[in-house]
């Protein structure tokens, strides 16, 4: 590292169980970042942390279904996602993440359809999740199957299902007649063509997400699945998101994400 001119090779930060002021929540976090120049001048007589350059690199995000669910109600979250299917926020139910990992290469594939509709299997090496489409103020049930390591290191693609939730309830709420007819007009013919429309948008979503917290920007997504630490049973089985990372400014100290 050449400290005196600001410069560092590398640099690598690792913590568990970090907490957000806006509680977005990590069982383990790790960042690896490459050169960064940093500008001595605004260091040492403004006291500020100003870089020359935009150091590139990676982090590796582990997530409990607990985290997971802080994660996709976190307001930077909500904000990418408002038009996550088909140009309508998907809205996510915080408690319905579980995580399930399994190392048996065998397990019976969590979704299938069949003549009518989706249907999902509580099974292993999936993340199951719930929400709302707000296209249609419907509910549905979600599975994600994250893409294997092949050979040569190339990953399959992410697989997404999706399944109606029938609910009587689900039209009950007061809505505006503006917004009442948006949703008619939007709303899908069949329960099944809503769920295919669902997946598809999900899928598409998570394998293209972009977040910036505060000058660090994250992107191209990359997920898998862990089994829990033996240490720590009571937080499950883990999901780990790699994004590449881009650190256009310093963040602050006091985060206000």
């Amino acid at each position: 590292m050449g400290l005196l001119d600001g410069r560092f090779d590398a640099l690598s930060i690792e913590g568990r169980h970090w907490v957000t002021p806006l509680n977005m929540t990590a069982h383990r976090l790790e960042v690896d970042i490459g050169t960064m120049q940093v500008d001595t001048s605004a260091l040492l007589w403004q006291q500020k942390v100003r870089m020359s350059n935009v150091p590139a690199g990676r982090v590796r995000i582990h997530l409990s279904g607990k985290d997971m669910g802080n994660f996709v109600c976190h307001p930077l979250f909500r904000a990418a996602a408002a038009t996550a299917v088909h140009g309508h926020p998907f809205l996510f139910d915080r408690d319905s993440v579980v995580i399930n990992h399994s190392s048996n290469r065998n397990a019976g594939h969590p979704f299938h359809f069949d003549k009518d509709s989706v249907v999902i299997n509580h099974s292993s090496n999936s993340v199951h999740f719930s929400g709302t489409w707000a296209a249609n103020g419907e509910r549905y049930r979600l599975v994600m199957l994250p893409g294997k390591v092949g050979p040569g290191g190339v990953r399959g693609q992410l697989q997404v299902g999706a399944q109606h939730i029938c609910s009587s309830s689900s039209s009950d709420a007061p809505q505006a007649a503006g917004q009442q007819q948006q949703q008619q007009q939007a709303k899908p013919a069949t329960d099944l063509q809503g769920a295919q429309m669902v997946a598809s948008g999900m899928a598409k979503f998570f394998s293209s997400l972009s977040l910036d917290l505060q000058g660090i920007e994250l992107r191209q997504p990359l997920l898998s699945l862990h089994a829990g630490d033996v240490s720590d049973s009571k937080e499950g089985d883990l999901l780990e998101i790699e994004l590449k990372l881009r650190l256009r400014t310093f963040p602050p100290l006091d985060m206000q994400f």
